[in-house]
């Protein structure tokens, strides 16, 4: 049985767990929060970041290594990486870019859109330990004003990011099923857990049931990006739990 300690809204867990469920193997997910908790995973893994796997004692951290860990640990599981060395470097090297392209950008977007939405405060309560009612208050109030000061050429060039991969994913898809080659690869689930955020897919593992299927304004709804969610709902419900 493997141990998947994520925080609950971490779309590099949710990269890893779609690993997982791709993989078919036996895990179970323990939430962490952000804060105190956090000095827990220092001591077990010698840093502060989710997600972490461990599995029979063996801690593996950072979403693509545990991809390629599972790889070599389950060798008879659909791989996640080809054996083929022209497509394992074109699959690399895409995932390296959404890694990039969507990374903290992806989260900045959700957080600029959903910042004057009644769940938000309640989104920050379960991911952060100790900030109670007031604390994740004044966590959304900082958001709204930074969306009109400070930050805001930041969450510009978040979007940008983002509609730059989103736009690149679709046109990646038009003609083929995966976005390299013809089977599902680590490329894809990273793409599609990464996305969290953009639109909340329907999964157990999700802990807001009630927002499964909703999506940030704008850009999950957006005519020419809808073939990359529309994909990426099927993804869901072929390969994830």
């Amino acid at each position: 049985m493997i141990t998947l300690y994520r925080f609950p809204i971490s779309h590099f867990s949710e990269k890893a767990r779609l690993f997982l469920d791709y993989k078919k193997v036996g895990y179970q997910v323990v939430d962490w929060k952000v804060g105190l908790p956090q000095l827990r995973l220092l001591r077990m893994t010698g840093q502060r970041k989710v997600p972490v796997i461990d599995h029979d004692g063996r801690m593996v951290f950072d979403s693509t290594e545990i991809g390629l860990y599972l790889d070599r640990a389950f060798p008879d599981a659909p791989r996640l990486v080809p054996d083929d060395e022209r497509l394992r470097r074109e699959v690399l090297e895409l995932e390296d870019r959404i890694d990039r392209g969507f990374g903290v950008a992806t989260a900045l977007v959700w957080l600029r859109r959903q910042a004057y939405e009644p769940e938000m405060e309640r989104m920050l309560r379960v991911e952060v330990a100790g900030i109670g009612n007031l604390g994740a208050k004044g966590l959304a109030a900082l958001l709204r004003s930074g969306e009109k000061g400070f930050a805001h050429e930041r969450f510009d060039r978040a979007e940008k990011k983002v509609r730059a991969i989103l736009e690149e994913l679709t046109e990646r898809l038009r003609d083929r099923p995966y976005l390299v080659g013809d089977q599902p690869t680590l490329a894809d689930f990273a793409a599609a857990g990464l996305a969290l955020h953009l639109k909340f897919p329907h999964s157990r593992f999700f802990p807001f049931p009630e927002l499964q299927g909703r999506g940030v304004r704008g850009i999950a709804d957006d005519p020419t990006l809808r073939p990359f969610f529309e994909w990426r709902d099927q993804l869901y419900a072929d390969f994830a739990s």
